[in-house]
């Protein structure tokens, strides 16, 4: 049987349990519209990427934003400058040590995941930013 550790803060932080459910929902969301997830919550040194997923043979970063209001903004003004490099330097670090293929392109998307309403509301932000 294999242990696991968990932080006690994240199981009773609202924002990690919301992040984790929007995270499930986009995962599915990609699912169904062919993407293949090669992995979940990327760490290497103070960077993540939630999903990381292959369509064809692109390499796809995918942000997910869960939020309980109505979104009024695009996926990218979600993301500051400073973020957006720390995804992208992460995302390096990621093709060094763990890609399992050769991707022709790499692409970052955000997907906003909105609670606010039943059934769940999706938005998908393909190619949202690229390397300044």
């Amino acid at each position: 049987m294999r242990s696991v550790s968990i932080n006690p803060d994240e199981i009773n932080d609202p924002r990690k349990k919301l992040g984790g459910r929007g995270e499930r929902e986009a995962e599915n969301y990609l699912l169904g519209k062919g993407y293949k997830i090669l992995t979940r919550n990327f760490k290497m040194g103070r960077g993540e990427l939630d999903l990381v997923c292959a369509m064809d043979q692109d390499l796809v970063v995918v942000e997910v934003k869960s939020v309980r209001g109505h979104v009024f903004e695009n996926g990218i003004e979600r993301l500051s400058f400073r973020q957006q490099r720390k995804l992208i330097k992460t995302t390096y670090m990621y093709l060094a040590t763990a890609v399992p293929f050769a991707p022709d392109s790499v692409r970052f998307d955000v997907i906003l995941v909105d609670f606010s309403s039943y059934p769940v509301s999706i938005h998908h932000y393909e190619a949202a930013f690229w390397e300044h």
